[in-house]
């Protein structure tokens, strides 16, 4: 839901982020086993990556 927050954990060993291609959210580095939040402000689909490792990516939609 716009609005909301939306925390994403870090399972790996190594440092990611969760980064906007848009630029609505970017969490900055998410060390191994660590946690970050965004929110997320406005409804739509946002494609999503870490900027570490480009080859991660995804997609979260906010209704």
């Amino acid at each position: 839901k716009a609005g909301s927050k939306v925390t994403v954990k870090n399972k790996d060993g190594t440092t990611h982020t969760f980064t906007a291609n848009k630029g609505a959210f970017n969490t900055g580095d998410i060390d191994g086993g660590s946690s970050a939040t965004v929110t997320v402000k406005k409804p739509g689909t946002y494609a999503y990556h870490s900027n570490i490792h480009d080859s991660m990516k995804g997609t979260i939609k906010a209704k």
